[in-house]
């Protein structure tokens, strides 16, 4: 399974992360975005058993936003 677009619900978490960060530029290792990585992977997108290890993760999100 390739990469699966955000949902609504995913981008507008995203999307707040970015606004609570007050235009400071989030990097992949930020506390900020692995606990969106965390909160991802927790959403019902993909059962957990169809999910890669990398879905969702830290970096991915960084180059999605």
């Amino acid at each position: 399974m390739g990469n699966v677009a955000f949902t609504r619900d995913e981008a507008i978490l995203a999307l707040d992360t970015l606004y609570s960060a007050g235009g400071r530029r989030l990097r992949p290792d930020d506390e900020e975005i692995i606990e969106l990585s965390r909160l991802l992977n927790e959403l019902p997108v993909i059962p957990n058993g169809k999910k890669r290890d990398f879905f969702r993760s830290w970096k991915g999100i960084c180059d999605q936003i």
